[in-house]
């Protein structure tokens, strides 16, 4: 069978014309886009269509069309709609509207993201202006002998509130244990109130900027380093103002807030001033403290120990008994532990042997507002 010469040319020569036109279509697009596109930046340029920086050097490429189309004129003074030769005096100062100076609010540290117990805007209003110095009360110079013939012990439950199980379960010890509220807890005053209805003794946490602030950062009502007198100031009366009928205020032992005289004294003379006892945590390492209470005539009931740094149960077992060795020795003995069940346990197996060991567990104000010496 003879091949169709014919029809293998057309066919190619179709074939061959697609792919010519495909060849031209790429080159126009090649050409246009990318061979001279030096020659349309370089255009754009000049025209003032664009312009480039250099991050390396700084140096600017082309122009911006602003400072050419808009060439600089002289500065025109505005014209002023007052007439001359009118003194200024004649001017119509009522039609001025007078600016009122900026009263800072003392109360700008409290945002909208503000977290914890809030209280009525009149309430705030009470203790930001309050001023308790009359009721201060006179201080006691005693005899650890003249309060108690045996060696006392007080027991503070502290950062009770923060889980209502734990603080159910505190309130069911005996009510010689007294019990501290973290300034963070819900329904801060009803919890206070049903406390004291069975009987125990209330004092208050007062915030402080602690060791690892940089980790966990202090609360809103937190007295810090960084802030002035001022503001610490309005955070310590808002923690005061959040409860009532507690005997007493105390720190944890791992604030920092109280090692400079620059802030501990400010916090010791406004508590004096407001009547408040200060139970202070942090033990008898920081000098500071005592030292600036003893000038201000202010007793300062310090803390001895915390039961449960260590919550494993042969370690809470040696703070019971170092407890019981300091309170024979002093004569009384201030100890500390969190509402931990496994704490709680131990000090109710513990409880039931103290009169056995003659020693009086004790409510925390029977050693309140008192310069003890033994």
């Amino acid at each position: 069978m003879p091949y169709n010469y014919k029809k293998f040319t057309t066919s190619k020569l179709w074939i061959g014309g697609i792919l010519l036109l495909a060849v031209v279509i790429i080159w126009m697009l090649l050409d246009n886009f990318i061979l001279h596109r030096d020659e349309r930046v370089k255009a754009a340029l000049e025209s003032g269509q664009r312009f480039e920086i250099l991050l390396k050097t700084g140096e600017i490429k082309g122009r911006a069309p602003m400072l050419e189309e808009e060439p600089a004129s002289e500065a025109v003074e505005p014209e002023l709609n007052i007439q001359e030769n009118i003194p200024s005096a004649d001017i119509n100062s009522q039609d001025m509207p007078a600016e009122e100076p900026e009263v800072e609010d003392p109360l700008a540290w409290m945002g909208q993201d503000f977290i914890g117990p809030r209280l009525p805007d009149d309430a705030v209003k009470a203790l930001l202006s309050s001023d308790l110095s009359s009721n201060m009360q006179p201080v006691n110079n005693v005899s650890i002998k003249d309060i108690s013939a045996k060696p006392i012990v007080v027991i503070i439950i502290k950062n009770v509130g923060l889980n209502p199980s734990f603080t159910r379960e505190v309130m069911e010890l005996p009510k010689e244990i007294n019990i501290g509220f973290s300034a963070y807890s819900d329904s801060l005053d009803e919890w206070v109130k049903k406390v004291q209805e069975v009987g125990h003794e209330v004092i208050l946490n007062i915030p402080m900027e602690a060791v690892d602030s940089q980790i966990n950062k202090p609360g809103p009502y937190s007295l810090i380093t960084q802030a002035t007198d001022a503001e610490n100031q309005t955070r310590l009366k808002m923690v005061l103002g959040l409860a009532s009928g507690y005997s007493a205020i105390y720190s944890d032992n791992n604030e920092i807030f109280t090692r400079s005289p620059d802030t501990i004294k400010p916090l010791l003379d406004a508590l004096k001033k407001e009547n408040k006892h200060f139970v202070y945590g942090g033990g008898y390492t920081n000098n500071m403290v005592i030292q600036v209470a003893d000038s201000i005539n202010y007793p300062v009931l310090v803390n001895d120990l915390v039961l449960d740094d260590d919550i494993s149960s042969a370690a809470v077992s040696k703070k019971f008994v170092e407890m019981e060795r300091i309170a024979n020795e002093k004569g009384y003995v201030v100890a500390m532990a969190h509402p931990y069940p496994a704490t709680i346990s131990i000090l109710e197996s513990w409880l039931q042997t103290a009169p056995q060991k003659n020693l009086l567990v004790s409510p925390v104000s029977l050693l309140l507002g008192k310069n003890i010496s033994k």
